[in-house]
C-alpha cells in the first residue's frame, strides 16, 4: 500500500476514537461524543456502528496544487459517509479519502465533480442530495480565478484537496479547540508531507484561530475578525470602502500581502491565505480592484 493510502486509512480508522468515546479525559471526547449523540439510540461503542468515521481530505492529495485548510469537517447523517460497520470495505474506505470526487453514475457513494449535479453527494438511499454543498461551491470560484479557468471546468479532485486540522465531525467546531493539539499532532504534518502545494488557504475566523493556536508565530495582521475587547484583527474592506481604501493607501498590494504568511508545513514552507469565509458579507473575489494583480501573480507564481 503506498503512502497516501495508508495514511487515509489510518485518519480514517484512529485508534483514539473508540478510546475518546467513553473517556471524558480524552482530549477527543468532546468531538466524538458529540456525533454519538447524533445518533438514535445515541451509539456507545464505536465498533460496528453507524458513527461516520474520521475525514482524511477530500481531492488528490499526491497532486493538488492547491489546500484548503478548515477546523473539522461538518456532519450530515445522510451521507453516504463511510462508518464503522462491517458494510464498509477497506478499499472502499481508501477509495473515498483519496477519490471522492467522481463522474455522476460512476458508483453509489461520494460526490459528483462535473455536471448539473456536481457539489451533490450520494445519501444512504444512495440517491443524489438535493442541494449542492455551499463550501465547496465556494471554493470552486476561488479556484477558478486562480487557475483562470471556468468554474466548470475546475476539479474538485485534481486541481485542489481540502483537509481539516480535527479530523472528526462536528457542527460549529464543537470540541475542535480540546481535540486541536493531539489530532494535529498525530496527522497535519504527515499529510503535507504528502502534498507538492505551496498554497494553502484558509477561509474565515474559525479556522485562522485554530491554525494560530499551533503557530503562534503568524502576525496580528493576518486575517480579519472582530476581537473580545471591540477592537478588530488585521483589516479587509467591505465593498463600500473598496475604493476609498485603495485610494488612501489601506488597501495597497502591501496591505493585502500582509494576507499571505509562509510557514512551514509537513518539512516545506508554503504560503498560507487568508480569505473571508464563504457567505461572507466581505467582498472575496480574487480579481481586481479587490485582489491585486501584483498580489496574484504573486501567488500564481507559487503554484506547481
Amino acid at each position: 500500500m503506498d503512502e497516501v493510502k495508508k495514511l487515509a486509512l489510518d485518519i480514517s480508522s484512529c485508534s483514539e476514537v473508540e478510546t475518546a468515546l467513553n473517556d471524558t479525559n480524552h482530549p477527543c471526547n468532546g468531538v466524538v461524543s458529540w456525533q454519538s449523540k447524533q445518533w438514535f439510540p445515541t451509539i456507545a461503542t464505536i465498533a460496528n456502528s453507524d458513527m461516520h468515521r474520521p475525514e482524511a481530505w477530500t481531492g488528490n492529495l499526491k497532486s493538488a496544487q492547491i489546500v484548503f485548510l478548515a477546523s473539522n469537517p461538518s456532519f450530515n447523517p445522510d451521507e453516504r459517509f463511510p462508518n464503522w460497520s462491517s458494510n464498509w470495505k477497506e478499499d472502499q474506505i481508501i477509495e473515498f479519502a483519496t477519490r471522492r470526487f467522481i463522474q455522476e453514475g460512476e458508483r453509489d457513494f461520494g460526490a459528483i465533480d462535473f455536471g448539473p449535479n456536481r457539489d451533490r453527494t450520494y445519501l444512504e438511499s444512495t440517491e443524489l442530495s438535493d442541494k449542492s454543498v455551499a463550501y465547496w461551491r465556494e471554493i470552486r470560484g476561488r479556484v477558478a480565478e486562480l487557475l483562470e479557468k471556468k468554474i466548470s471546468e475546475v476539479s474538485a479532485h485534481s486541481d485542489f484537496v481540502m483537509t481539516e486540522l480535527v479530523h472528526c465531525k462536528s457542527f460549529d467546531e464543537i470540541g475542535v479547540d480540546d481535540a486541536l493539539a493531539k489530532c494535529s499532532s498525530h496527522y497535519l504534518s504527515r499529510i503535507f508531507k504528502l502534498s507538492p502545494a505551496s498554497l494553502v488557504i484558509v477561509m474565515g475566523k474559525k479556522p485562522a484561530q485554530q491554525l494560530i493556536k499551533l503557530f503562534p508565530e503568524i502576525p496580528n495582521t493576518w486575517g480579519f475578525w472582530k476581537l473580545e475587547n471591540g477592537l478588530t484583527r488585521g483589516f479587509w474592506p467591505t465593498s463600500s470602502e473598496l475604493a476609498s481604501a485603495i485610494k488612501d493607501g489601506r488597501w495597497s498590494p502591501s496591505e493585502q500581502r500582509k494576507h499571505t504568511v509562509e510557514l512551514l508545513l509537513g518539512g516545506r514552507k508554503r504560503q498560507v491565505i487568508w480569505l473571508p469565509r464563504p457567505n461572507s458579507s466581505y467582498p472575496r473575489k480574487l480579481s481586481e480592484p479587490l485582489i491585486s494583480s501584483e498580489i496574484m501573480n504573486f501567488w500564481r507564481s507559487q503554484l506547481n
